[in-house]
């Protein structure tokens, strides 16, 4: 059994919403409660801690001013040695990724999901431009499975942390990979809102038959 850290501590800034986007609706439910059933259905789970300003969930924790704050609060509550921490701004997590992260978790301090890159990358600096080999490059999600001891002991060390696992890979840890999904898609901006909708009859179908 591992635990999970559902970080909402989001105010929709950017979404331009008065409300934080966790909140907002999306087929009939807030965008939180996707990514929440999700982690309290899978059998793997013990316990599921939401890190948000407010909501009625069983276990909760305060946010932080910062996203790594925040999951130093969670994982400070967290009852397991292993964490998947999570963010509600991304709601269509399938069952099928929380199993990849698990099962190659198992030989390694932490694992991340990931999606190859698309576009071609420019690297620029004040010497110039050069172009990164784009398959060497790859966008990480959430979410991230953790050594709950070594992440804690990196938060208290590390003033700026990008992800969850760059804390590990920091401390020395060992970190996998698993094949990402096109599904994990994250709210930032108001189109992201539109995106979302179109990929909800694919994710609702996805759980249905525990693909993806």
């Amino acid at each position: 059994m591992i635990g999970a850290l559902l970080l909402a501590g989001g105010t929709g800034s950017r979404l331009n919403s008065a409300t934080p986007k966790q909140w907002l609706p999306l087929g009939g439910k807030p965008l939180i409660r996707y990514s929440y059933e999700a982690l309290a259905s899978h059998p793997g789970i013990g316990e599921v801690i939401v890190v948000a300003a407010d909501g009625n969930f069983p276990l909760m924790a305060e946010p932080g001013a910062r996203r790594q704050d925040s999951v130093l609060n969670g994982a400070r509550k967290a009852r397991f040695d292993t964490l998947l921490i999570h963010d509600a701004a991304r709601p269509f997590l399938t069952h099928a990724v929380i199993d990849r992260l698990l099962e190659a978790g198992k030989e390694a301090d932490g694992c991340v999901p990931l999606l190859p890159v698309a576009d071609t990358i420019k690297q620029v600096t004040t010497e110039g431009m050069q172009t990164l080999p784009r398959a060497e490059l790859f966008a990480a999600q959430t979410p991230q499975l953790v050594n709950k001891e070594m992440l804690l002991a990196g938060l208290q060390q590390i003033s700026e942390v990008t992800d969850d696992v760059s804390v590990l890979e920091q401390m020395g840890g060992k970190v996998a990979s698993v094949k990402g999904c096109e599904l994990l898609y994250k709210a930032t901006l108001p189109r992201d809102l539109l995106i979302l909708e179109l990929l909800l009859p694919r994710y609702l179908e996805a759980m249905r038959h525990a693909a993806v």
